[in-house]
């Protein structure tokens, strides 16, 4: 049987409100060791991505640091149903160059599964069948 996203998604994800301000997001992604945090409206829908490079780049800009996250939230992410098959998954992440998926149940977010999960799988997957 052919393993669905829930088997190999990481069910923990860090997610902040949209009205977090832009230093409380930068503390958090820092202090968690995160490479993105998922941002939710007020009822808990993903509403966009906040990426730890939209924040180094903004650090290395001479601009005044803005207050809200808007201009570094990302809207572009791609979203996976959590019963869809691995290969569906791991074409998505091919075709579009992301590193992650946000996995979304209910239009709620319930985990994220990164091309190393996939990658972790296809390798195990290989040697299982070199050793048969």
């Amino acid at each position: 049987m052919q393993p669905t996203v829930r088997d190999m998604m990481t069910g923990h994800v860090r997610t902040i409100p949209c009205n977090t301000t832009l230093a409380e997001a930068e503390r958090i992604l820092v202090a968690e060791r995160l490479p993105e945090l998922f941002v939710t409206d007020e009822e808990g829908f993903v509403v966009g991505v906040i990426p730890d490079y939209a924040l180094v780049k903004l650090h290395l800009t001479d601009a005044e640091p803005p207050d809200g996250l808007e201009t570094v939230i990302s809207r572009r992410f791609l979203v996976i149903g959590p019963d869809s098959p691995l290969s569906v998954a791991a074409r998505y992440l091919r075709e579009h160059l992301h590193h992650r998926l946000a996995v979304v149940e209910n239009r709620q977010l319930i985990g994220v599964l990164t091309r190393t999960r996939v990658l972790e799988y296809l390798t195990s997957a290989q040697e299982l069948g070199e050793a048969a």
